[in-house]
């Protein structure tokens, strides 16, 4: 996910902002995306509505609501209301590497904890489990 939001980070030098109007509930923005392909280029606009107030934005490409990634007309107008930090309610927990999932105990790259004994024993099971399964993935009774 870090090297997905790199991304659109990087695309967002292909966008220009404008404000269309400030309002009591936010200020409202159409971000313009130029696309260049085979030597030919399109617009495209994109609405964008940003609330300081309740700290939310919304965009009308709603890559969030699909994927749960911010999209890089967000950012371009996060980065126009200088905005220093985004909200947790846009990092979605299934892209943390800190959420606790079923496979936590394996061992990463990122992960340093190999004297927790709750990843020891992980890898003990694991052990155990990989022996059981290759005798009874033999046969069908065996499996059984």
């Amino acid at each position: 996910m870090f090297s997905e939001i790199q991304i659109k980070l990087r695309a967002k030098m292909n966008c220009v902002i404008k404000m269309v109007d400030a309002t009591p509930s936010g200020c409202n923005y159409v971000v313009l995306q130029e696309l260049l392909w085979d030597g030919k280029s399109a617009n495209k606009y994109y609405d964008v509505h940003y609330d300081a107030k309740t700290d939310t934005i919304t965009c009308s490409c709603q890559l969030f609501e699909f994927r749960g990634i911010v999209c890089r007309y967000c950012f371009t107008v996060l980065g126009q209301e200088e905005a220093t930090t985004i909200s947790t309610k846009y990092i979605i927990p299934r892209w943390s590497k800190l959420i606790r999932r079923r496979y936590t105990s394996m061992r990463a790259a990122y992960n340093t904890h190999s004297k927790d004994p709750t990843m020891q024993r992980y890898r003990a099971l694991c052990k155990e489990f990989f022996q059981i399964t290759d005798v009874a993935c033999e046969s069908d009774d065996e499996t059984e």
